[in-house]
């Protein structure tokens, strides 16, 4: 059975000038992860990532702590969406990952304030009643990441085992087109999947099958790793 194993980047570096930069606790996830993957067999032939530096870096990272010598190959298919860009058409005031958590660290509840806030800009970019405000509407995002899936499913009937290092949109689209969420459920979905976390996909003659989503056991005995940004 050929698999496809699709892995969440490490952590990022949420209110810093430069999100997309694994944080030391990213980097620390990403080393782990390679050589319970190896241990695990699940062994690739060809690894890929979207382009952003945290995909790039936790690939490189999973590869060399597990010893293995394979290149890299870029699939920018497998990109995140622009959440800043998302935020700033809800609220203006959202001008950049510094800009939010400091409006929301005058909140009374900073948390409780992202994730409403957030939840709230995602649905109306999912919604489709705000198309022109963005760059990337919602559904051209799906398009995008089923194209990636398709070529990642074709790669694996081919090599037998494939590493995909994405996004949580990205991945949480992948489980919606397979298990058949709806965009509310994909968007919670989304919310619940921690960094370096693995979802493993079966690719048979009768097509895609998601055998797990989100597995990330290799944290239970730390919960410092267990993290979702």
């Amino acid at each position: 059975m050929s698999v496809i194993t699709l892995i969440r980047h490490g952590q990022a570096s949420f209110g810093q000038a430069h999100y997309d930069r694994l944080s030391d606790l990213g980097q620390r996830q990403a080393s782990l992860l390679g050589p319970d993957l190896v241990e695990r067999g699940l062994i690739p032939v060809r690894v890929f990532a979207g382009s952003m530096e945290r995909q790039q870096h936790t690939a490189q990272l999973a590869l060399a702590a597990a010893g293995l010598e394979l290149e890299v190959e870029t699939d920018p298919g497998w990109n995140e969406f622009d959440h800043e860009q998302v935020l700033q058409a809800f609220r203006p005031e959202f001008s950049s990952n510094t800009a939010i958590k400091a409006f929301a660290a005058q909140q009374q509840n900073p948390q409780r304030f992202l994730m409403e806030q957030t939840y709230q800009a995602f649905s109306r970019w999912q919604s489709g009643q705000h198309d022109h405000d963005y760059h990337e509407p919602w559904q051209q995002f799906s398009v995008r990441v089923g194209a990636a899936l398709a070529r990642a499913e074709q790669l694996a009937r081919d090599k037998q085992r494939v590493w995909v290092v994405s996004s949580g949109g990205a991945i949480s689209v992948v489980a919606q087109q397979l298990m058949g969420f709806d965009n509310a459920q994909a968007l919670k979905l989304n919310w619940h999947l921690v960094n370096a976390g693995v979802s493993k996909i079966l690719a048979s003659k009768d097509g895609l099958r998601l055998s797990s989503l989100n597995d990330h056991a290799l944290f239970d005995k730390d919960n410092e790793l267990v993290t979702y940004r």
